[in-house]
């Protein structure tokens, strides 16, 4: 039994349709599409690391800096 009549005669009695045949080849603005978004999500990765960065760092920088002038108004 082939893959082909696997997939028609499964034990659920639905039927899928297998009558396209699978064309290997895809158009050029499909594969364009789909590298353009790997390249979005690619790209996103890193900016969401950055923005989860700088919620942490501008905080701590602030806090330093306070620190800092407070320092600076008691010893001068």
């Amino acid at each position: 039994m082939t893959l082909r009549q696997q997939l028609v005669e499964n034990d659920s009695g639905h039927i899928i349709d297998v009558s396209r045949v699978p064309d290997k080849r895809r158009p050029f603005v499909q594969v364009m599409v789909s590298l353009a978004g790997a390249v979005g999500v690619a790209l996103l990765v890193p900016f969401v690391m950055l923005l989860a960065g700088l919620l942490v760092a501008l905080p701590v920088r602030g806090i330093v800096e306070v620190i800092g002038w407070l320092m600076a108004r008691i010893a001068g």
